[in-house]
């Protein structure tokens, strides 16, 4: 009965599973589905081969060595908890003097509830700095940084390393440094494009370029009013200047007192494919830019 069934749905829609597998939304699955399965052959890989390690670890732990771990395990707990007990029984004891002093006293019977908690809060770091003088407290840290000291020195021994993630780090840079030398990377990162009612893309800005009014990204240099945050990317040119943050505010500032821009424009007469407004658009555009990259000295 089932293979009746399926013979008829194959009748009835087989013609349509092929061309549904055809489209975007078929041909992703198939690719997702191809993905799955080699991903599934990496599972396989590495579940059968990362069975002879967990077989060691379980050995190991099972054996001589095993009931050891277990011994010292227990010892390190055993004095972690020592070391807790010790500090509580120093704090409780820093609070039973401060409360029987006539100084709580009186700021109990004044109901002077600040005070006491003044009191208290004192007891408690007087206690923890009694437990942190103790003989316990100090071998714990300088049992740490023994273990510290040992690693530094170990790793100073071994460059690797510091060299491993060092030269990973410098083959990343050579990419991004690459990307952002021909503009490639600026080109992701603009901001400040928008797009008209008609699908026309008009000016934006990124670290190391602009684009003008029909989305032309240009590589050179252009000023930004501010850096939008911190380690922001740029790429700067010779003779160009970097304000700091106090500079740049009073620069800002310097600029509003002196009134803004005025620009008169003569002989209004504009031919050609652009309209008044078209010109007036560039013409802002370029005082921005000259406004942005002049300083006064």
């Amino acid at each position: 009965m089932s293979d009746l069934i399926l013979n008829q749905f194959e009748s009835l829609y087989g013609g349509m599973m092929a061309v549904q597998s055809q489209t975007f939304d078929g041909l992703s699955s198939t690719l997702a589905d191809a993905q799955t399965e080699l991903n599934s052959f990496m599972g396989a890989g590495y579940n059968e081969t990362r069975k002879a390690g967990l077989r060691s670890e379980i050995d190991f732990l099972s054996g001589e060595n095993g009931l050891a771990m277990q011994e010292a395990y227990s010892a390190i707990g055993a004095w972690q908890a020592d070391l807790e007990n010790q500090k509580e029984s120093y704090i409780r004891k820093a609070l039973e003097d401060a409360m029987d002093t006539d100084e709580y006293v009186a700021a109990k019977q004044a109901g002077d509830a600040a005070e006491m908690g003044r009191i208290i809060m004192a007891a408690k770091v007087q206690g923890q700095n009694e437990y942190n003088a103790s003989e316990g407290a100090m071998l714990q840290r300088e049992s740490e940084l023994s273990l510290i000291q040992s690693i530094r020195e170990d790793t100073g021994l071994n460059s690797e390393y510091w060299d491993a993630g060092y030269k990973l780090g410098l083959e990343f840079s050579k990419g991004r440094a690459a990307a952002t030398m021909n503009g490639e990377w600026a080109k992701t990162s603009i901001s400040g494009a928008w797009t008209d009612d008609g699908g026309n893309v008009h000016g934006g800005q990124s670290a190391s370029g602009w684009t003008d009014d029909g989305g032309n990204y240009h590589a050179y240099a252009y000023g930004l009013p501010r850096v939008p945050y911190d380690n922001f990317p740029a790429m700067l040119h010779e003779g160009e200047r970097v304000l700091t943050a106090s500079e740049a505010r009073g620069y800002g500032q310097g600029r509003e007192q002196s009134g803004g821009v005025n620009i008169t424009v003569t002989g209004n007469s504009f031919g050609g494919a652009y309209s008044a407004e078209e010109v007036a658009r560039e013409i802002a555009i370029q005082v921005l830019r000259a406004a942005e990259l002049s300083i006064p000295q």
